[in-house]
């Protein structure tokens, strides 16, 4: 019997992004050899000047910052952005644990993620996860909601994804899927995300806290 297709999201479900964001500041600081508080103000000045579906990008972060400090967006970019250390103690505990259980079932392992596509290869790249994936089903849109992004998806995959309304947009969609969402525990974050009552959530989903409880 053929292994399903699984496709996983990265943000806050491979990858902790408030716990990258947080050490992002520290080193930020550190760099610029300033106060923690400025760090963050820049931060939140950023996301400030964001629409709602526009996505945080690291090069424009930088060159926001470079302005205002008369210093190399791109030299910026490489020491924050390219430092392995920040993006590894982001990556949830059981990640590796599961992928390899499922790579030695022989599931075919993707991703369906959204956001700056270069950003989010880096986070499986240096998270050192990358190559448990399929380069096939590495599927990565500025916004995966679109009908586009959706009809992309392959036949039959399981879709494990941290947030419920993009889930129930998939539902509507493709009744072909499987649905899984991860309810994670989040730290404040700059983002405001939807507390839904689990009797809300659509039945078609699979609820799970943890990667290990997929089955």
């Amino acid at each position: 019997m053929t292994q399903p297709i699984i496709l996983f999201d990265i943000d806050f479900t491979l990858f902790d992004t408030d716990i990258f964001m947080y050490a992002r500041d520290a080193y930020l600081a550190k760099l610029l050899q300033k106060d923690l508080k400025i760090a963050v103000n820049y931060r939140v000045e950023y996301f400030q000047t964001l629409t709602n579906r526009r996505e945080f990008d690291p090069k424009e972060f930088c060159q926001f910052i470079a302005v205002n400090e008369y210093i190399s967006a791109t030299t910026l970019y490489q020491q924050m952005y390219e430092e392995k250390s920040l993006y590894q103690q982001a990556l949830y505990p059981e990640v590796k644990e599961v992928l390899t259980k499922f790579q030695k079932q022989n599931y075919q392992i993707g991703i369906f993620s959204e956001g700056i596509e270069s950003f989010q290869l880096n986070k499986l790249r240096f998270c050192e996860i990358f190559d448990f994936f399929d380069s096939e089903y590495i599927i990565i849109f500025a916004d995966k909601t679109t009908p586009e992004a959706l009809v992309s998806l392959p036949s039959q995959a399981w879709i494990v994804d941290d947030k419920s309304e993009i889930l129930e947009k998939i539902a509507a969609i493709r009744q072909d899927l499987k649905l899984i969402l991860i309810k994670r525990q989040k730290i404040a974050s700059t983002k405001t995300f939807i507390k839904t009552n689990d009797k809300q959530l659509n039945r078609a989903f699979t609820i799970i806290n943890n990667l290990s409880e997929i089955n």
